[in-house]
């Protein structure tokens, strides 16, 4: 069997049916395929792939949810089945959610339907969330439930006009997270919870939708994070814990407590090691600007 076509040339269906081809011709004649590394260059593609979807779509969650909304889904998700919550990120964020076709208001409403008729109460207090910040207003989410209750049955559109009642009673409800004052704005970091990123966990403080300023990171870094860059923002470390490295522009510096690094944007750099650190961003972070090579 021909094998020569380049693999970046072969769309991921052509890649599977390929593989299934190579597997087929190896059990016939074992040793006179060369499959095992072309295996593995389709395994890292794969993994690309994947790893791209998880990004599209945390990021798509955070517009859906702001950043405390999808860090708090993620955070859940992952506390019980951590390759669960991978394959929602992937699959639902970064392949559903993303497509284009309709825009995003209209696919929450036809989201909220179809959990309402099938009373999965939990993500459908999820994705009324998510309707409400796609654009929805309660009117519209309201004449929805006619069709659900027309077509799903009028206990199944009260459920869900109930479980609309209790978001819109958290969504009014005045964060306690950060105080804002006349001069000045407070957040208690200990109190603000953890979300995941790619080094670890943060803790965001400021991330406020009218603070243009900056925003304040208590960051745990517990893996090795993938080398990025950013092309607004800049960004101020301070190592709290820990000794390690910080990779800037492919330079490995050691760093330990009370060292401070100023990373200006189009920096490639990532941490290494178990650190504990604050991160001051200027402007404001924002997850549309990391850019990976």
């Amino acid at each position: 069997m021909d094998v020569t076509l380049p693999l970046a040339e072969m769309s991921v269906e052509e890649k599977l049916r390929t593989l299934e081809a190579l597997c087929a011709d190896l059990s016939r004649n074992a040793g006179d395929v060369p499959v095992a590394d072309w295996h593995g260059e389709f395994l890292d593609e794969r993994q690309r792939q994947t790893d791209g979807d998880y990004d599209k779509g945390y990021g798509q969650f955070i517009k859906m949810l702001g950043e405390e909304g999808a860090g708090q889904l993620v955070s859940r998700l992952r506390s019980v089945c951590p390759d669960f919550e991978r394959e929602v990120l992937s699959v639902v964020g970064g392949r559903i959610w993303t497509r284009g076709g309709i825009d995003l208001k209209t696919r929450s409403l036809c989201s909220i339907c179809v959990l309402a008729a099938l009373g999965r109460n939990n993500a459908l207090k999820l994705n009324l969330q998510m309707a409400l910040r796609n654009g929805a207003r309660v009117e519209e989410i309201c004449e929805a439930m006619f069709q659900v209750a027309a077509y799903a049955g009028f206990p199944a559109a009260w459920d869900a006009l109930d479980k609309l009642a209790e978001v819109l009673k958290e969504r009014d409800t005045p964060s306690r997270l950060a105080a804002p004052m006349k001069n000045y704005v407070l957040a208690q970091l200990d109190e603000i919870p953890p979300q995941p990123c790619p080094c670890g966990a943060t803790r965001r403080g400021f991330a406020l939708p009218d603070n243009a300023t900056a925003t304040i990171h208590r960051v745990d870094i517990s893996v090795d994070a993938r080398v990025h860059y950013h092309k607004r923002l800049t960004e101020i470390y301070l190592i709290l814990e820990g000794e390690g490295h910080v990779e800037l522009d492919g330079e490995r510096v050691p760093v330990r407590p009370m060292t401070a690094i100023m990373i200006k944007p189009g920096c490639r750099h990532r941490a290494i090691g178990h650190l504990r650190i604050v991160n001051v961003c200027i402007p404001p972070f924002d997850p549309g600007d990391e850019w990976f090579d």
